[in-house]
């Protein structure tokens, strides 16, 4: 089953509910919008000098899983997705089933800001900056132990990456990573 097709598909069912974007400012940690599949294939390639079967991929607020599930079947990694919406979980829950992915991927429904970082890996970053600022001693923390963090379109405040990367559409869409030489 391609992964590629599976979400293409599961975006234009979305489109049936012309609510399901919808966003109130404040009401959020992250955007209201899934990372489009180039993005997702950006993120991995700029992590995988990073991951090994032994890692553990973290993506915070990751809505549907792609980038948990995609992680896991092109690196046979862990991975551990937190999203708080429930469709999304259910979502998520199916494709990481469909994918007979249940022994690699983990389905965290819960606040990202309660998720403990205690497994060194790569953590996957799309929250608004404001929200980055709540969780900035976890990240801080987690960069010390030695994982690496990727960061879609904004990075970490006051912090010089080690490596920028562009995807997307026209490629408008920044990524960077940090390791723990970017503290010193």
């Amino acid at each position: 089953f391609s992964f590629i097709k599976m979400y293409l598909d599961e975006e234009e069912d979305a489109d049936v509910n012309p609510l399901g974007h919808f966003w109130i400012e404040g009401d959020s940690l992250a955007p209201p919008c899934q990372a489009e599949l180039d993005v997702v294939n950006g993120i991995l390639d700029l992590a995988a000098p990073y991951i090994t079967p032994e890692s553990t991929l973290y993506d915070l607020g990751c809505g549907d899983g792609r980038i948990c599930t995609e992680a896991s079947r092109r690196f046979h990694c862990n991975s551990i997705g937190c999203e708080i919406e429930p469709h999304l979980i259910e979502r998520f829950r199916n494709n990481v089933q469909r994918l007979n992915l249940a022994d690699k991927v983990k389905v965290v429904q819960g606040d990202l800001l309660e998720l403990e970082l205690d497994q060194l890996g790569v953590i996957v970053v799309y929250l608004l900056p404001e929200s980055v600022e709540l969780i900035r001693s976890k990240l801080i923390g987690a960069l010390e132990r030695g994982s690496v963090l990727i960061f879609n379109t904004w990075g970490l405040k006051g912090i010089q990456h080690k490596a920028k990367a562009t995807c997307g559409f026209a490629d408008n869409c920044n990524l960077f990573l940090y390791d723990a030489s970017c503290l010193s």
